[in-house]
C-alpha cells in the first residue's frame, strides 16, 4: 500500500510537471498572438496609407490624359510668335514642370507607402506563424496523459483499499517487495528524445488489479497501442544490448544509452526486430515492428525505462525531456 501511495504521488509531481510547462508555453502563446494582431493592424494601417497614396496619383494624372512631356524654355522661344504669347507660354512651362516635380513626388511617396505596406503585412504573418510553432497542443496533450497516469494510480490505490483482504495483501507485498523507484535527476536531460511509438496510452505503469491471464500484479512500463506492424523508434541515442525473444515480453528490444539509462520495446512482432546487439542507433530510428508476442491481448508496444536497473514511469521521465506520448 506505502507504495501504491508513493506512485500515486509520484504520479502528482509528473502532473504538477507538465502543468507548469503547459501554463509556460500557453503565456508565450498568448503573448505571440497578441503581438500578430498589432502587427496586423499596423499591417492594415499601412495599407491604407497606401491605397491613400495611389488614389491621390491617380488623381493628379487624370487631368492631364497623358503622361508629363518635359518641356524647355528654348522650345517656347523658338515655338512663340509674339512677345505676349512667349511671356504667357514661359509661365506654363514653370506651371507644367513644377506639376511635374508633384506627380514625381507622389510616385515615389505612392512607391515608398507600397513597399512598407507589404513590409509590414509580411511581418505580421510571420509572427503569427511563429505563435503557431509553439508546442501548445503537444503540452496540452501532456498534460492530459499525466492526468490519466494520476487516475490510473488513484484507482488502483482503491482497489487495493477495496480489495478482499487476501487479494489486498498479495498485491502490496509484490510491491512492498520491489525496489525502491529511483529519483529522476535529469539525467541525459540535454540530449534528444522521441516518443517510441504512435497511438493512444492503453496502459499505465503500476499496480494492476485487473491484470491479463499471465501478467504480474506490477506493470513497469506503459503500453501504447500503436497497432499491428507499426514502427517503434528508439526513444534516444545508445547501443543495442538486447534483441530477441525475453521471457512474458515476447520478442523485445533493449537500448543502453549510457549514464545507467536503458530502455525496452517489447511484444514485438516475430520477424520484425530490425537492429541487432551491439549496433548503435540514433533517436527517433526505426528499430522493429509492433506485434502480440509474449504474454499480450493484442498488438501494442510495451515501453519501459529504467534508472540504474530499476524500471521507473517513462510517462513523466519523457515529459521532463520534452516529450509527449500518447
Amino acid at each position: 500500500m506505502t507504495r501504491a501511495t508513493a506512485l500515486l504521488a509520484t504520479s502528482k509531481a509528473g502532473l504538477v510537471k507538465a502543468q507548469a510547462l503547459y501554463d509556460a508555453v500557453q503565456a508565450q502563446y498568448d503573448a505571440a498572438v497578441a503581438s500578430s494582431a498589432a502587427l496586423a493592424d499596423a499591417a492594415t494601417a499601412a495599407e491604407a496609407e497606401s491605397a491613400a497614396s495611389t488614389r491621390l496619383l491617380v488623381q493628379a494624372l487624370r487631368p492631364s490624359g497623358s503622361p508629363r512631356q518635359d518641356v524647355g524654355p528654348l522650345d517656347v522661344l523658338f515655338g512663340s510668335t509674339s512677345e505676349a504669347g512667349l511671356l504667357d507660354d514661359l509661365s506654363s512651362v514653370d506651371r507644367l514642370n513644377s506639376q511635374g516635380e508633384d506627380l514625381d513626388a507622389l510616385a515615389a511617396r505612392a512607391d515608398r507607402d507600397h513597399n512598407r505596406a507589404l513590409a509590414a503585412r509580411t511581418t505580421a504573418d510571420l509572427a503569427l506563424a511563429a505563435a503557431q510553432q509553439l508546442p501548445l497542443e503537444e503540452t496540452r496533450a501532456a498534460v492530459a496523459v499525466a492526468e490519466q497516469a494520476v487516475t490510473a494510480a488513484t484507482a488502483a490505490l482503491a482497489a487495493l483499499r477495496t480489495a478482499s483482504a487476501g487479494a489486498a495483501s498479495a498485491a502490496s507485498n509484490a510491491i512492498e517487495a520491489l525496489p525502491p523507484m529511483p529519483a529522476d535527476d535529469g539525467r541525459l536531460g540535454d540530449v534528444l528524445w522521441s516518443a517510441p511509438g504512435s497511438g493512444p496510452i492503453t496502459d499505465t505503469f503500476g499496480p494492476r488489479p485487473d491484470r491479463p491471464a499471465g501478467a504480474g500484479p506490477f506493470h513497469y512500463g506503459i503500453d501504447i497501442g500503436t497497432g499491428c506492424n507499426a514502427w517503434i523508434v528508439a526513444a534516444s541515442a545508445g547501443t543495442v544490448i538486447a534483441a530477441g525473444p525475453f521471457s512474458g515480453l515476447g520478442n523485445r528490444v533493449v537500448i543502453d544509452h549510457g549514464q545507467g539509462i536503458t530502455t525496452t520495446y517489447a511484444h514485438i512482432a516475430d520477424g520484425g526486430i530490425a537492429v541487432s546487439v551491439g549496433q548503435v542507433v540514433a533517436a527517433g530510428e526505426a528499430i522493429a515492428l509492433s506485434g502480440s508476442t509474449g504474454v499480450s491481448t493484442g498488438c501494442h508496444l510495451h515501453f519501459e525505462v529504467a534508472i540504474d536497473g530499476v524500471r521507473t514511469d517513462p510517462i513523466p521521465f519523457l515529459v521532463a525531456r520534452g516529450v509527449t506520448v500518447g
